[in-house]
């Protein structure tokens, strides 16, 4: 585990490792962005690999609007070149539409900021079937996943497409870019844990995941729905959960596809990953995120990137090509020197 000081600033975000007057780079983002557990953000690296400095605007439970609403509270968009938006598949989505009628907290204003929840010993509900093995690096390793996130990657194109949720999403960047017309757009988009790592989950850890599979569908008001889910069922259960059928009809059957970031084969998967997580640790560090991070940052450009399309288009359904294509969300060219 990493052992490192936490300090805020005025507002109440964390202080980065290179400060400045103004800053050129903005990140937003939720927890993965601020990287409480961690003593190095991925901010902070990019701040280096880029030789200028980044501001740290990410906040644990921020999703698409409190990130669009800290930004232009925050962001002094005057001075800023280049935006990179981190984007967590887990709850982004969900969180789009749960922020609704709520009013902006600045981190500033949140009084137990400082607390970071250490105690796990008590659980609401134990689950005998984890922990489940990976097979990595010719060996298996403990894992366990937080269910809510593995199922709400089944949905179909459609299903996400015809979201609220996705709508709103696309419409905070969209108010993101007009504050800043000038400025570079970059989407770093983070996977949930399992979504690496369930191509090299065991056959007996699959079978065993998929008997609680769950259908992300959406709710009457076209929100994908964010309760514990669906059971798979082979009858009918409605037009809006017969387009999520295909994708959990695809995990019953094993075929549950490999829609991974793809980073480059000198930076493979981890060989210990602490099960106990949701935000993909390792020794404290975070390596393979802010890897994943910086490539992010450093490669996106404006519409459809083709390293980044996912090899299935079934099973666990990636979103990227959604959020980067169909919904053209107006980034800007990042040609830059």
């Amino acid at each position: 585990m990493s052992i490192h000081w936490l300090e805020w600033d005025a507002d109440g975000f964390r202080i980065p490792h290179r400060t400045a007057d103004r800053y050129p780079i903005v990140a937003l983002g939720d927890s993965f962005t601020e990287a409480a557990n961690v003593g190095k953000p991925w901010p902070d690296v990019l701040a280096d690999t880029l030789d200028r400095p980044v501001r740290n605007l990410g906040f644990r439970g921020f999703g698409p609007r409190e990130e669009r609403q800290a930004f232009d509270r925050f962001g002094d968009a005057a001075a800023v070149d280049i935006v990179v938006i981190g984007f967590f598949e887990g709850n982004d989505l969900s969180n789009a539409v749960t922020s609704r009628g709520r009013a902006f907290q600045p981190p500033s204003e949140v009084t137990d900021r400082s607390m970071i929840p250490t105690d796990v010993s008590t659980i609401a509900e134990r689950d005998e079937r984890y922990p489940m093995q990976v097979e990595l690096s010719g060996g298996s390793e403990d894992i366990a996943f937080l269910e809510g996130y593995v199922w709400a990657n089944t949905g179909t194109v459609e299903t996400y497409a015809e979201s609220v949720n996705l709508d709103l999403t696309a419409r905070s960047w969209r108010q993101i870019a007009k504050q800043a017309p000038d400025a570079c757009i970059v989407l770093a988009y983070f996977p949930v844990k399992s979504h690496v790592y369930l191509p090299y989950l065991s056959e007996a850890g699959r079978a065993r995941l998929i008997e609680k599979a769950e259908l992300t569908v959406l709710n009457d008001n076209g929100e994908v729905d964010t309760s514990t889910g669906t059971p798979f069922v082979r009858g009918g259960a409605g037009s809006a959960r017969q387009s999520a059928r295909r994708g959990a009809s695809a995990c019953r059957s094993g075929r549950l596809g490999d829609a991974r970031p793809h980073p480059p084969s000198s930076n493979p998967p981890p060989r210990t990953v602490r099960w106990s997580t949701t935000h993909m640790t390792r020794t404290g560090t975070s390596a393979d995120m802010i890897s994943w991070a910086k490539q992010s940052a450093m490669r996106l450009r404006m519409g459809c990137a083709r390293h980044l399309s996912p090899s299935a288009t079934d099973g666990l359904i990636s979103i990227r090509l959604l959020l980067m294509c169909q919904f053209q969300v107006p980034f800007a060219s990042c040609d830059r020197s």
